[in-house]
């Protein structure tokens, strides 16, 4: 009996300090015709490093302050910058069953993560949480391509280059500490 009073109590207590905790508003005055944007704040300490805070701000055009719509935990991305090289391992990959399972007449057959048609010359598959879709990139030796695909082998510091023929994708083998630059990055949503 007293367990259950002891057991009661100490949830009427959670239920009564738990109730006066609200989230903070966040505002900020309307400059733009968008009717979302995202704001990412500083980690959470009870979280580590590993994770921060995103939180979605509508604004509205008949008021100034913004209204708080969602508010939830990403896990942190690594940070790119511009204008500095960074090792990358490379290695390329065609349209065909060797390299995506699809065989031509095959549903979504050359198309890429990003919805485009791939082309050699031009698509490069990332990790997307290293280099956004639509980030353009110079490749040292290789030349600029743009992020339209992901791979499922490929995570972290890695890119493949799409290439037609399988037989030039075969002899461009896998190439390791090769410098890449970012010229342009792409959208991080």
């Amino acid at each position: 009996m007293i367990k259950k009073l002891m057991t009661l109590f100490f949830v009427f207590l959670l239920l009564t300090l738990s109730s006066g905790v609200q989230e903070k508003s966040v505002s900020r005055e309307a400059n733009t015709k968008y009717e979302v944007e995202n704001y990412v704040l500083r980690p959470i300490n009870t979280f580590g490093e590993r994770f921060k805070q995103k939180v979605e701000l509508t604004k509205g055009n008949q008021s100034e302050d913004n209204k708080l719509i969602k508010k939830t935990m990403v896990k942190k991305k690594d940070k790119v910058k511009h204008n500095n090289w960074m090792l990358f391992e490379i290695t390329s990959y065609t349209n065909g069953r060797e390299s995506t399972g699809k065989r031509k007449g095959d549903k979504n057959y050359g198309i890429t993560a990003s919805g485009k048609h791939t082309k050699e010359g031009r698509t490069v598959s990332a990790d997307i949480r290293v280099l956004p879709m639509g980030t353009v990139i110079y490749i040292d030796g290789v030349g600029k391509r743009v992020v339209e695909d992901t791979g499922s082998a490929i995570k972290g510091y890695k890119l493949d280059l799409f290439i037609e023929d399988l037989d030039k994708a075969l002899e461009f083998g896998r190439k390791k500490n090769v410098r890449v630059k970012i010229i342009k990055m792409g959208d991080t949503k």
